[in-house]
């Protein structure tokens, strides 16, 4: 089974748990029945679909999209189930990414080139085309722009781009877990600068070395990262 259907199954499982959790269906109910409403979804925006690797990302989107529909028709109001398809999104994995940062800055002895590297390489190696990013680096800091997102664009067509944020709140799992305790060196951002910036396609991450924070807080909060 591909990982995207591993990732869907995964996700009905827990979205059901907390369906069940908070009183909106009973035990063993079917969580949803959106099956051809995410078949139907994945061939209206196939469009989208620049090349294979594009392929995964457009099944994700597309049942995030399925269950937010539907969530949101009956049993909770937008906000409800934006907040709780977010959590459950965002908690898969999870534990995973946390780990596997934390041993990779464990384990290197330059965490700094260490982190910046994985973080290029995902860039460079699991998305495509629908994809573009820039990077900017010194021997001090490491900023990797996302200036087109396909996550971004398919949401923007769909007419429900407040869904966006679920896949900017999972992109941080994997930067989330560097702990400034045993990282003192390190200073990680990930920007979401400001709905109105956001919603052209930008994003960002940003990884400085301890020593640049005397520059304002505010230096980085743009798309050139001046």
């Amino acid at each position: 089974m591909p990982w995207e259907l591993r990732f869907q199954k995964e996700y009905l499982r827990w979205l059901g748990d907390r369906l069940c959790d908070l009183k909106l269906i009973e035990d063993g109910e079917p969580v949803l029945n959106i099956s051809s409403e995410i078949d139907r979804i994945i061939t209206k925006y196939s469009c989208l679909i620049v090349d294979e690797k594009t392929c995964p990302h457009l099944c994700l989107t597309s049942f995030v999209l399925a269950s937010y529909q539907a969530l949101s028709a009956g049993r909770l109001n937008r906000t409800q189930a934006l907040d709780l398809i977010e959590d459950v999104f965002v908690g898969i994995g999870r534990t995973t990414l946390k780990l596997y940062t934390q041993a990779l800055l464990m384990f290197s002895k330059d965490p700094f080139s260490a982190i910046t590297g994985a973080g290029k390489k995902r860039a460079l190696e699991q998305y495509g085309g629908a994809w573009e990013f820039r990077f900017e680096e010194t021997d001090h800091s490491f900023t990797m722009i996302s200036t087109k997102c396909f996550y971004h664009d398919f949401f923007m067509a769909a007419a429900a781009q407040e869904l966006t944020r679920v896949f900017c709140s999972w992109d941080e799992n994997w930067i989330k877990p560097i702990d400034l305790q045993h990282h003192e060196n390190l200073d990680p951002f990930y920007g979401r600068p400001g709905s109105q910036r956001w919603h052209r396609g930008w994003g960002y991450h940003t990884v400085r070395k301890r020593e640049l924070l005397l520059r304002e807080d505010g230096a980085f909060w743009g798309p050139s990262g001046r």
